[in-house]
């Protein structure tokens, strides 16, 4: 694969350990931001924005109710 995206590296570098693909190092660093948040979320130092919506407007098969002030 380097070969085909023109990266040099050796094959002793890869049976020792050498090389990683980028995007495993991409995958760690979300993971560690996820784990990151969730335990600023259970300590009380980050915080979720919640908000409530109407669901009945999002289902199709159902007529919007109109207002009591509309006529």
């Amino acid at each position: 694969m380097a070969k085909v995206v023109g990266h040099k590296t050796e094959q002793l570098d890869i049976f020792k350990g050498g090389y990683t693909p980028d995007g495993w190092a991409e995958v760690e660093d979300q993971q560690i931001e996820i784990r990151n948040f969730i335990q600023g979320l259970s300590r009380g130092k980050a915080w979720l924005p919640v908000a409530t919506i109407d669901v009945d407007h999002l289902n199709p098969t159902k007529p919007i109710p109109k207002r009591a002030d509309e006529d």
